[in-house]
């Protein structure tokens, strides 16, 4: 989860705090099953939204300053990469990405995932096989170095 430090946005931590003050406030007026129930995470992402979790919750939700949802306790989000999608797992825990409109833009079929870099490229494994992964998903293969590397793995762990 330390990943959104850097999608906060660029606001002083009082005006974070009122945001989100204000944000939960409206919640609990909406949903009131939600009172007493205890929020241990929240991070406010760059569109204003917050994303915010429920002790005993495996998924995240994500609720806009009048505290309507604009995504429920869906998936749980990893992280924000730097092309704006989330690296998310469902209750499977298989990884995907999502978009910040919050629709799957990379469907979840992975066993692993990790965030996309500044190329633009994810690395990912998908039935014990790791290759990297564009923006739209489109299989990249290994860089030949890590094709060397895994081959010396694989012969080294078959010895």
């Amino acid at each position: 989860m330390t990943y959104f430090k850097n999608e906060m946005k660029n606001i002083s931590f009082e005006n974070e705090s009122q945001i989100k003050k204000e944000a939960f406030a409206n919640l609990y007026c909406k949903y009131p099953e939600y009172l007493g129930k205890l929020f241990f995470i929240s991070y406010l992402l760059r569109n204003g939204d917050i994303l915010i979790q429920l002790e005993g919750y495996n998924t995240n939700a994500v609720i806009d300053r009048k505290g309507n949802f604009k995504l429920g306790f869906t998936y749980l989000i990893h992280n924000c990469c730097l092309n704006g999608l989330y690296l998310c797992s469902n209750h499977h825990q298989q990884y995907g990405f999502i978009n910040q409109g919050y629709e799957v833009v990379i469907p979840f079929m992975y066993d692993h995932a990790d965030p996309f870099d500044k190329s633009g490229k994810a690395r990912v494994r998908k039935s014990g096989r790791y290759f990297y992964i564009n923006e739209t998903g489109k299989d990249l293969g290994l860089p030949i170095f890590e094709k060397k590397a895994r081959q010396m793995i694989d012969i080294f762990l078959n010895i």
